[in-house]
Formats: C-alpha cells, structure tokens, sequence
C-alpha cells in the first residue's frame, strides 16, 4: 500500500491546459489548482542553479520562486533531475531556507532524479537569500510566529523559519516525482540546536501536495496550514539508517517528526506512505478525510510513527467529520489515536471515524483515546484518578465509530482513559477484533456501544 511515485510530465507539456498534476484521477481528484503557463527552469542562464550537490543553489532557487509570485498568474518552477549515464545519479540542490509568498498559480516541480536538500547552519538565524522578496517573507515569517506564541521571542530563528515557507499562496502546489530532503541528521543529534520544519505552509488556499517524497525533516515534516486541500501519492519518510547511530536527541529516532500536521479544512490526504518518528498524521481541524494509506514500515528498532492522531487538543479547540479509513498500520506506536489535553474544557472532538484499518504490531497498544495527554516531545502521559466534580464547561469526545478492524502483534489493547472532566460518551465499537489480552482494555468514564468486537471491552454495552 506504499505509495509508488511516477515520472512528471514532460517539461514540454506543461501549462494552463495541462497541469503538471496530469488529467483527473491520475493524482488529484479533489482538489486542481489553476498553474499559471510560464515555466522558471532553475537551472536555467537566468537563474543559474547546478544540482551538482557541492554547489550553494539558493540564489537561484528563491530567485526562480521570486519572478513565479511576481508574475502574477504563476507557472511552474522547475527543479530538472539529471538522467544522463555520464553524469552522477540525479540532481542535488543545495539550498538554505526557501520562501514563496503572495503568489497565485505556482507550482515546484521536481523532477524525477532531483533533490532539493536543506544545508545546515550554525548559530541564531539561518541565511537567507540575497532577495527583496525572500527578505520581507522571512520577516512577516518570524512576525507571525511570534505573534502566534509570544514564547518564540528570543528563540533561535530555527524554530520559526522553516526549510521551505509558504505563506499567503492561492491554487498552488508541489510535487513532480522528486525529492525535498531535510537533512534531519544535522538536526537530530544537536542538542543545542532547534528544529526546522521541513515544509510550512501557512494563510493560503487552494492547495495540492502530489507524487513526491518529503524525507528526514529537522521536526515536522509537513505543516499544512490551508484551506481546500489535496495530498496524493506521497511519501514522507525518515531515513532510519541515518537516525540509528548513538547519540540521538534524548534517546529518540528523528524527534518531533510529524507526517501532516493538518490545519486547514477541508482537508483529503490519499494513498500516502507514512514512516516517521512522531504522528503519522496529526489532525486539529475539522472536515478531513485520510484514506487508502500505509502508516509505519517494516525496519526493526524505529518508532514508525504515533498513528492516526487527532490532537492533541486543548481548551476551546472544536473538531467534528474526521475519517481514517482504508488504513495499514505497520509497527506503528498506536493506531487510532486520540489525544485530550487533561486540563482541557469548553471544546469537543465529535463525530469521528475509524473504518477498514489493519494494525501490525503496534508497540504500545492498537487503539486509545487519552484525555490526560501531558504534550511533552510526543509522549502519552498515563491515565489520572477523575477530578472531584464535573466542570460546567466539560470537554467532550463523542460519536466515535471504530468499524472493521483486525489488529495481531500487540498485548496491549489499548482503551479509553477518559474522566469527569472529559467525558467520552457514544463511542461504538463495531467488528473489531484483535489477538491481545482480554483482560487489557482500559476504559473510564466512556459509554457507548459495542457489537462482534473480540475480546470484548467491559466499559461499552453489548448489542446483537
């Protein structure tokens, strides 16, 4: 069920009447940005990019981005990949962060056989092109981080710059069949450093993510902050071999490395591999639909992933109509995963779904809702004795289904660790069976219903 990414378009072929995505159903079917005509080919004599792998390409790159946002209507920036026997193996550009910003109709294109690799840096802010444009998109960059967590002030740029932001952008997209390489080791065995994001997207609309490989970001991997989007035939994945040796940040495989943190409605991810060190998919908003996808992988020692996440949420967050469906969870730390902020009130999470999932050997357990999350690096904090009386303004996790699904491999179960404070009621279980202890379970304060589910869990009324 892995994804399998194929060759783009011919250069030859792209433009407003053949979009780079190719014709409906071949990637997208929901969601088809309008890509402007003009094709920036970075390796271009304006631009001047090599992908030699030894060169700084960043001047190019952002250059390229900078006359796509200008243009006005958009187009294409090409990142070509070298298929010549004469020449080594693909293309490999070099670059320090990139910024699109304000533009309409552009879409990177990376070819099969490129790579766009993020170079590390030292000290407080990384460098940036020598732009106006990248310029004044750094700065409304680290403005709107600061201004959305006033804590960021003072902290290394690494943590609000990304390798790749974009911001304020409408119909646009990335894909191609290449590579975007975060350089995650340089990251991961740092610990003075902080993070980059691998790929940012914030404020904008209208937007595509298909056929690409997005790998070993320095944290998440792909911050989705838009409107009307479409994610296909990706894969975003974390180089293991690469994060194995000693010396791993606090004893952790590729940190923080989210999948998809979602953050924009409506929202469809699609027959996507995802093997990464955190959340495969992290949901916090609502109208999302992730379907026919591969969670996990089979290297022996790696954490794969914290499953179908939602959350986690906290007080006066609101989400409802979110489905995983057609889901193979392969070592993955959960499956179904939903993650309450044990102090939260005045929210809910509400009608969700679980259908048609496999879960292979889940390391921690095969399903849980935890409405006692601490948020500390990812990790589940252990269910608490309820609160004495319940709040006025109760968070509430309800009309969960859980349909067709077969777990083996895990002695735990899992459950539903949910208190006075954050109650979990209409919680149906409907053929579900797996193979660990019968007697494994957890369930506090959750009501619901359960029919066909073996072994059975105590806290959920049998029906025929």
């Amino acid at each position: 069920m892995s994804a399998v990414l194929l060759p783009v378009l011919l250069v030859s072929s792209l433009g407003a009447s053949s979009p780079p995505y190719g014709p409906p159903g071949q990637f997208l079917s929901r969601v088809r940005p309008v890509i402007g005509s003009k094709v920036f080919d970075v390796t271009s004599s304006q631009y001047g990019a090599v992908g030699d792998n030894r060169t700084d390409d960043t001047k190019a790159l952002q250059s390229a981005l900078d006359d796509c946002a200008k243009s006005g209507d958009g187009g294409v920036v090409l990142l070509p990949g070298k298929t010549s026997n004469t020449e080594a193996a693909g293309s490999v550009y070099l670059s320090y962060p990139l910024f699109l910003d304000d533009a309409t109709g552009c879409a990177i294109v990376l070819a099969p056989h490129a790579t766009l690799f993020a170079k590390a840096w030292t000290g407080p802010a990384p460098p940036i092109a020598p732009t106006p444009r990248s310029a004044a998109a750094h700065k409304r960059r680290v403005d709107l981080v600061r201004s959305d967590d006033d804590a960021s002030v003072g902290e290394p740029l690494s943590t609000q710059v990304s390798f790749l932001n974009i911001d304020n952008c409408r119909s646009c997209a990335i894909g191609g069949g290449g590579t975007i390489d975060g350089n995650g080791p340089a990251w991961w065995f740092n610990k003075s450093a902080s993070r980059p994001k691998l790929i940012n997207i914030h404020g904008s609309r209208d937007f595509a993510l298909w056929n690409f490989t997005a790998t070993d970001g320095g944290d998440h991997t792909i911050e989705l902050g838009a409107n009307d989007v479409e994610v296909a035939h990706m894969e975003i994945v974390m180089d293991w071999t690469k994060a194995r040796p000693s010396g791993l940040l606090d004893g952790t495989m590729a940190p923080n490395t989210d999948g998809i943190d979602v953050h924009g409605t409506p929202f469809y991810v699609h027959h996507t591999h995802i093997d990464v060190g955190d959340d495969n998919v992290a949901v916090h908003a609502s109208d999302v639909l992730v379907e026919d996808c591969h969670f996990g992988g089979d290297a022996k020692g790696a954490p794969h992933g914290h499953g179908a996440s939602i959350g986690s949420v906290g007080s006066g967050e609101k989400m409802q109509n979110i489905t995983f469906r057609r889901i193979f969870f392969e070592n993955t730390h959960v499956g179904p995963n939903i993650k309450i902020r044990g102090d939260a009130t005045g929210g809910y999470v509400r009608n969700v779904t679980f259908e048609d999932l496999v879960i292979s050997h889940a390391q921690k357990e095969n399903l849980v809702i935890h409405t006692d999350y601490d948020g500390d690096e990812g990790q589940l904090a252990a269910p608490t004795s309820p609160t004495s009386g319940k709040s006025s303004s109760a968070f509430t996790v309800s009309n969960v289904l859980y349909k067709n699904i077969t777990a083996t491999g895990t002695s735990k179960q899992g459950g539903f660790s949910c208190s006075e404070k954050v109650v979990c009621e209409n919680i149906t279980m409907v053929d579900v069976h797996t193979d660990g202890k019968p007697d494994s379970y957890h369930c506090s304060y959750a009501t619901g219903f359960a029919h066909d589910v073996s072994p059975p869990i105590p806290c959920l009324h049998s029906y025929s």
